[in-house]
Protein backbone atom coordinates (compact mmCIF):
# COMPACT_ATOMS: atom_id res chain seq x y z
CA UNK A 1 0.00 0.00 0.00
CA UNK A 2 2.87 2.20 0.78
CA UNK A 3 4.44 1.25 -2.79
CA UNK A 4 1.42 3.03 -4.59
CA UNK A 5 1.68 6.07 -2.00
CA UNK A 6 5.02 6.48 -3.40
CA UNK A 7 4.37 6.27 -6.86
CA UNK A 8 1.57 8.63 -6.84
CA UNK A 9 3.46 11.03 -5.30
CA UNK A 10 6.58 11.18 -8.38
CA UNK A 11 4.31 10.79 -10.99
CA UNK A 12 1.63 13.68 -12.22
CA UNK A 13 -1.58 12.57 -14.17
CA UNK A 14 -1.90 13.03 -17.68
CA UNK A 15 -4.88 14.84 -19.17
CA UNK A 16 -7.44 12.70 -20.27
CA UNK A 17 -6.80 13.51 -23.75
CA UNK A 18 -3.18 13.79 -23.94
CA UNK A 19 -3.06 9.82 -22.47
CA UNK A 20 -5.65 8.85 -24.87
CA UNK A 21 -3.41 10.34 -27.84
CA UNK A 22 -0.17 8.79 -26.70
CA UNK A 23 -1.98 5.27 -26.13
CA UNK A 24 -3.87 6.22 -29.60
CA UNK A 25 0.05 7.12 -31.25
CA UNK A 26 1.64 3.72 -29.54
CA UNK A 27 -0.72 1.61 -31.03
CA UNK A 28 -0.19 2.76 -34.27
CA UNK A 29 3.40 2.54 -33.99
CA UNK A 30 2.83 -1.12 -32.83
CA UNK A 31 0.35 -1.89 -35.86
CA UNK A 32 3.42 -0.53 -38.11
CA UNK A 33 5.99 -2.53 -36.55
CA UNK A 34 4.39 -5.54 -36.24
CA UNK A 35 4.94 -7.02 -40.18
CA UNK A 36 8.89 -5.36 -39.42
CA UNK A 37 8.80 -7.80 -36.38
CA UNK A 38 7.39 -10.79 -37.62
CA UNK A 39 9.70 -10.15 -41.13
CA UNK A 40 13.04 -10.31 -38.26
CA UNK A 41 12.33 -12.93 -36.16
CA UNK A 42 11.41 -15.40 -39.55
CA UNK A 43 15.06 -14.04 -40.81
CA UNK A 44 16.45 -14.42 -37.53
CA UNK A 45 15.45 -18.08 -36.86
CA UNK A 46 16.58 -19.14 -40.52
CA UNK A 47 20.17 -17.38 -40.38
CA UNK A 48 20.70 -18.98 -37.25
CA UNK A 49 19.67 -22.34 -38.71
CA UNK A 50 21.96 -21.30 -41.40
CA UNK A 51 24.93 -20.08 -40.05
CA UNK A 52 25.03 -23.48 -37.68
CA UNK A 53 25.21 -25.39 -41.27
CA UNK A 54 27.77 -23.08 -42.91
CA UNK A 55 30.95 -23.16 -42.27
CA UNK A 56 32.02 -20.53 -39.82
CA UNK A 57 34.07 -18.17 -42.32
CA UNK A 58 31.27 -16.57 -44.16
CA UNK A 59 28.19 -14.37 -42.75
CA UNK A 60 25.87 -13.80 -45.99
CA UNK A 61 23.29 -12.49 -43.83
CA UNK A 62 25.24 -9.60 -42.48
CA UNK A 63 26.21 -8.78 -45.62
CA UNK A 64 22.82 -9.07 -46.69
CA UNK A 65 21.05 -6.73 -43.88
CA UNK A 66 24.33 -4.09 -44.43
CA UNK A 67 23.55 -3.68 -48.53
CA UNK A 68 19.87 -3.58 -47.23
CA UNK A 69 20.53 -0.65 -44.49
CA UNK A 70 22.89 1.07 -47.09
CA UNK A 71 20.12 0.77 -50.06
CA UNK A 72 17.87 1.60 -47.80
CA UNK A 73 19.60 4.70 -46.68
CA UNK A 74 20.45 5.88 -50.01
CA UNK A 75 16.59 6.12 -50.89
CA UNK A 76 15.78 8.03 -47.56
CA UNK A 77 18.61 10.43 -48.22
CA UNK A 78 17.15 11.24 -51.28
CA UNK A 79 13.85 11.43 -50.56
CA UNK A 80 14.88 13.95 -47.98
CA UNK A 81 16.65 15.73 -50.32
CA UNK A 82 13.75 16.24 -52.60
CA UNK A 83 11.95 17.07 -49.72
CA UNK A 84 13.99 20.09 -49.08
CA UNK A 85 14.39 21.07 -52.70
CA UNK A 86 10.10 21.25 -52.19
CA UNK A 87 10.12 23.12 -49.13
CA UNK A 88 12.76 25.68 -50.27
CA UNK A 89 10.73 26.43 -53.61
CA UNK A 90 7.83 26.54 -51.46
CA UNK A 91 9.29 29.39 -49.07
CA UNK A 92 10.94 30.81 -52.39
CA UNK A 93 6.98 31.13 -53.75
CA UNK A 94 5.92 32.70 -50.54
CA UNK A 95 8.21 35.00 -50.07
CA UNK A 96 7.93 36.54 -54.06
CA UNK A 97 4.17 36.91 -52.99
CA UNK A 98 4.48 38.66 -49.82
CA UNK A 99 6.81 40.97 -51.38
CA UNK A 100 4.05 41.22 -54.28
CA UNK A 101 1.80 41.88 -52.14
CA UNK A 102 3.41 44.15 -50.01
CA UNK A 103 4.35 46.04 -53.55
CA UNK A 104 1.12 46.36 -54.47
CA UNK A 105 -0.34 47.94 -51.14
CA UNK A 106 2.51 50.65 -51.18
CA UNK A 107 1.58 51.26 -54.90
CA UNK A 108 -2.19 51.62 -53.95
CA UNK A 109 -0.67 53.79 -51.15
CA UNK A 110 1.10 55.77 -53.23
CA UNK A 111 -1.93 56.35 -55.41
CA UNK A 112 -4.02 57.27 -52.32
CA UNK A 113 -1.68 59.68 -51.37
CA UNK A 114 -1.32 61.26 -54.96
CA UNK A 115 -5.50 61.84 -55.66
CA UNK A 116 -6.44 65.32 -54.72
CA UNK A 117 -8.52 66.42 -52.62
CA UNK A 118 -11.66 68.14 -53.43
CA UNK A 119 -12.98 71.04 -51.05
CA UNK A 120 -16.39 70.41 -49.48
CA UNK A 121 -19.08 72.64 -50.88
CA UNK A 122 -19.90 75.22 -48.33
CA UNK A 123 -16.24 75.03 -47.35
CA UNK A 124 -14.38 78.54 -47.55
CA UNK A 125 -10.88 78.89 -47.47
CA UNK A 126 -9.05 81.19 -45.19
CA UNK A 127 -7.67 83.93 -48.18
CA UNK A 128 -11.40 84.12 -48.99
CA UNK A 129 -12.89 84.80 -45.73
CA UNK A 130 -10.10 87.10 -44.87
CA UNK A 131 -10.95 88.89 -47.78
CA UNK A 132 -14.41 89.11 -46.61
CA UNK A 133 -14.77 89.99 -42.66
CA UNK A 134 -18.19 91.56 -43.26
CA UNK A 135 -19.75 88.54 -44.80
CA UNK A 136 -19.80 85.56 -41.73
CA UNK A 137 -20.63 82.43 -43.37
CA UNK A 138 -20.47 78.84 -41.98
CA UNK A 139 -17.63 76.36 -43.41
CA UNK A 140 -19.74 73.42 -41.99
CA UNK A 141 -23.50 74.29 -43.31
CA UNK A 142 -24.35 74.39 -46.66
CA UNK A 143 -25.74 77.37 -48.81
CA UNK A 144 -29.45 76.80 -49.98
CA UNK A 145 -30.03 79.02 -53.08
CA UNK A 146 -33.77 80.05 -53.67
CA UNK A 147 -35.67 78.42 -56.70
CA UNK A 148 -36.38 81.67 -58.31
CA UNK A 149 -32.35 82.33 -59.32
CA UNK A 150 -31.87 78.65 -61.07
CA UNK A 151 -32.50 78.87 -64.53
CA UNK A 152 -34.55 76.07 -65.50
CA UNK A 153 -33.38 72.89 -68.01
CA UNK A 154 -35.23 73.13 -71.68
CA UNK A 155 -36.97 69.63 -71.55
CA UNK A 156 -37.77 68.22 -74.87
CA UNK A 157 -41.67 69.70 -75.13
CA UNK A 158 -40.10 73.34 -74.54
CA UNK A 159 -37.75 73.04 -77.61
CA UNK A 160 -41.17 71.18 -79.32
CA UNK A 161 -43.33 74.44 -78.56
CA UNK A 162 -40.39 76.71 -79.30
CA UNK A 163 -40.06 75.00 -82.76
CA UNK A 164 -43.78 75.92 -82.87
CA UNK A 165 -43.93 79.33 -82.16
CA UNK A 166 -41.34 79.89 -83.96
CA UNK A 167 -42.00 78.03 -87.45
Amino acid sequence: MADTADHHDQTTRLPRHVYRKQLKLKKRRQIRQRPYQTQYTTTDTTTTAAATTESPGTTTSGENDEALYLKQKAQWEAKELEYNLINTARKKVLETEKKARKLAMEKWHASLRKLPIPTPSGYSSQEESSTLNTQKTSTIHKTFVSSGHIVRRRTYRDKFELAKKSG
